[in-house]
């Protein structure tokens, strides 16, 4: 495994994030406390069936230390406003022995955090983002290839 792809698999950024982003018309909750052993499978059951996250598993983005700690947040997706009220009903219930808290966010405030993780310690990101800025412009490629203008001659 390289080292970009072990950073990669480790910091729930970069690949994750533009795809997590990219998904509109989605409600955003960010949800701090989680156990740092928590993992998808627990988020989901802690939200339940009445509160599905969008895309389920892919509908999740932790939230690491560049060196791939957990801090205890993520974010989550929702279809439409009903489902992410049903989810800030869960505000402050148990997950194992810690109580989450759930906050409405926004694509800005995804953005932020990963921001701040970068300025900390931007050697150890530098390849992380120059992987995620080229899977952005491919992806801005692939949506605006079709929308050629013709210019007059």
């Amino acid at each position: 495994m390289s080292e970009v792809s072990r950073r990669l698999s480790y910091t729930g950024t970069s690949l994750e994030v533009a795809r997590f982003l990219s998904r509109e018309d989605q409600v955003i909750l960010r949800l701090r406390g989680l156990p740092f052993s928590a993992g998808p499978t627990d988020v989901l059951g802690f939200l339940g069936p009445e509160c599905p996250v969008t895309g389920g598993t892919e509908g999740l983005l932790f939230v690491r230390h560049p060196d791939g700690r957990p801090t205890g947040d993520a974010f989550a997706l929702f279809a439409c406003e009903e489902l992410a009220q049903a989810a800030l009903r869960r505000h402050k219930g148990m997950l194992g022995k810690r109580y989450i808290e759930l906050f409405r966010s926004t694509a800005a405030e995804v953005q932020q955090v990963l921001s701040e993780f970068i300025r900390a310690n931007p050697k150890a990101w530098a390849p992380v983002i120059s992987a995620w800025s080229i899977d952005l412009m491919g992806q801005l490629s692939s949506t605006y290839s079709g929308q050629h203008q013709r210019v007059p001659h």
